[in-house]
């Protein structure tokens, strides 16, 4: 199955989140794709341990970091 990330090589994606204001936007693009995930190379666990950020179970740390903001809304 052909995946719509490779449309754009790697090096392109990297420019294109060099570009992204914002850590939430970071965020926002590992939860949609691990692969994503991988490229962004920042430790979501280790950011949601260091501000008490919890995750739900079948959630992603990225996920969990995004949705803080909510979280403390509701």
């Amino acid at each position: 199955m052909y995946n719509w990330s490779e449309k754009l090589p790697k090096e392109l994606w990297q420019h294109i989140f060099h570009h992204f204001e914002g850590i939430e936007s970071l965020a926002a693009m590992a939860a949609i794709h691990e692969r994503f995930y991988k490229w962004i190379n920042r430790d979501f666990k280790l950011m949601c341990y260091r501000d008490g950020i919890y995750r739900f179970k079948g959630e992603t740390w990225a996920k969990a970091f995004r949705r803080i903001a909510v979280r403390l809304t509701s």
